[in-house]
């Protein structure tokens, strides 16, 4: 395992992983609509989640 600081170059795998975490784990509890509109799949639409992430210090566990 190794721990590294976040990167931007992160930023499609981690949107990639909010949207498919949204999609999966609320889809029984949300319409489509309702879930398209936390996470619709689009990097572009992070709003600024790059900056966010610098700020609370993100660490990622990566594979080797």
């Amino acid at each position: 395992m190794h721990i590294r600081p976040y990167r931007s170059s992160d930023c499609p795998a981690l949107a990639e992983l909010f949207y498919q975490t949204v999609h999966a784990v609320n889809a029984r509890d949300y319409s489509p609509e309702q879930l398209d509109a936390w996470a619709d799949g689009r990097v572009g639409n992070l709003n600024n989640g790059p900056i966010l992430i610098l700020y609370v210090m993100t660490y990622l566990q990566v594979k080797q």
